[in-house]
């Protein structure tokens, strides 16, 4: 029988949990780890993260039992028996329809998928592999759970159902140029979001996705279900924008863009300054 906590504090992974040891291993610090275990046992816990559910699987694994965990920005929600009962995906309309967009300005994208049919997670055009460095590198990095084809028009209706965004890699700065203007243009029903760092070696990533979706929406759902009637929200990027400033409590990182920690209720320097935050306020 699930508990049943007043509080529930929603945490980013990367860059909030997960930080880089002197070893160059992206891990959460055990001292952190820890302090989440005792706080399980006062208040519910869930990850709202921007990852796929492969990529933060083993994560995940290591923290306390949650009854909800938040991928995709929202996009997908997973409940502790593996259902899920959020899934947002992007038509095969809004595709073309950004696809063209993109295209007005040379600018290459490739498809997020869910990682449900046949363990995929991306799809890219082979010609966007070929001339882009940075394409080249997740297609490589991403090995087995990724393929291409020669064009989108290719791809079978089978993955009509499991295509969640449409999204672009490269530097922060350009990504950001290129979300000024999709902004402008995006059809209402979408929205352009740049993750600053979404861990791929120094890389920026900007996702085109469902408009309604977000770690806010995310955490929303999680707390109906789950009764609560506050929410702690921890996090330090773009994508937990809307999450910080909707919560209840909206801890930012120290190390955070200046529009996002000024949008907060207040900031942590670092691993151990969320864990010495969650001792001192939530665990005496």
């Amino acid at each position: 029988m699930e508990k049943r906590f007043s509080k529930i504090f929603a945490f980013d992974l990367d860059g909030t949990l997960v930080h880089e040891d002197k070893n160059g291993q992206r891990l959460v610090p055990e001292g952190l780890r820890r302090c989440l275990f005792e706080l399980s046992k006062v208040a519910h816990l869930v990850i709202a993260t921007g990852r796929r559910i492969r990529s933060a699987e083993p994560v995940i694994k290591e923290m306390p039992p949650m009854e909800f965990s938040i991928f995709h920005n929202g996009l997908l929600i997973r409940q502790r028996d593996g259902s899920i009962p959020v899934h947002r995906k992007i038509s095969r309309k809004s595709i073309n329809e950004v696809v063209e967009i993109l295209g007005a300005l040379s600018v290459p994208a490739f498809l997020v998928l869910d990682g449900k049919l046949n363990h995929q997670d991306f799809v890219f055009e082979n010609r966007s592999i070929l001339e882009n460095d940075d394409f080249r590198y997740v297609r490589e990095k991403s090995n087995q759970h990724s393929f291409s084809v020669d064009q989108w028009e290719d791809l079978s209706d089978e993955w009509n159902d499991h295509v969640l965004e449409v999204a672009i890699i490269g530097s922060y700065e350009k990504l950001v140029e290129i979300q000024k203007i999709l902004t402008k243009s995006l059809p209402a029903s979408l929205k352009a979001v740049v993750v600053r760092n979404c861990g791929y070696d120094g890389r920026s990533v900007l996702e085109i996705y469902d408009s309604s979706a977000s770690k806010r929406s995310g955490v929303e759902f999680v707390k109906q279900r789950l009764g609560a009637s506050e929410v702690v929200a921890v996090g330090d990027d773009e994508n937990d924008l809307e999450m910080l400033e909707w919560a209840d409590v909206g801890v930012v990182m120290k190390h955070a863009m200046p529009h996002i920690r000024e949008r907060a209720t207040l900031e942590v320097d670092g691993a151990k300054g969320l864990e010495d935050y969650l001792w001192e306020n939530w665990l005496r």
